[in-house]
């Protein structure tokens, strides 16, 4: 798996971050940029036992700074599957944050079917 991120990012395709707690250590979550058209796609994933602790905003606010500095990104996008975000609240205040800071972020919120 590391060998494929590693591959992606030296073709300059997708960038993939993987997350550890400071203290421990542990792998807890990853954040991944796929370029597409003049920007990125932001994915990413957390250990459910570490939702809420604000370590996704972090990552996202760092990912997103990194991205910018790239000339020839206008803009950065992420989608964001209903059923499992717990608390859909935090997911649209970083995106109002963000588009303070970021006119071009947007954050689309796609309905996953429960059928």
């Amino acid at each position: 798996m590391i060998d494929r991120f590693l591959a992606a990012w030296e073709r300059q395709e997708e960038f993939c971050w993987l997350l550890f707690t400071s203290d421990a250590g542990e792998m807890i979550g990853s954040i991944a940029a796929r370029t597409e058209d003049d920007g990125f796609n932001l994915g990413f994933l957390l250990a459910r036992s570490h939702w809420g602790r604000g370590y996704m905003p972090e990552a996202i606010i760092a990912v997103v700074d990194w991205a910018f500095t790239q000339p020839w990104v206008s803009r950065v996008w992420a989608a964001v599957m209903w059923k499992i975000i717990p608390r859909l609240g935090r997911w649209k205040r970083l995106d109002s944050a963000a588009r303070a800071f970021y006119p071009v972020v947007s954050a689309s919120q796609h309905l996953v079917s429960t059928a």
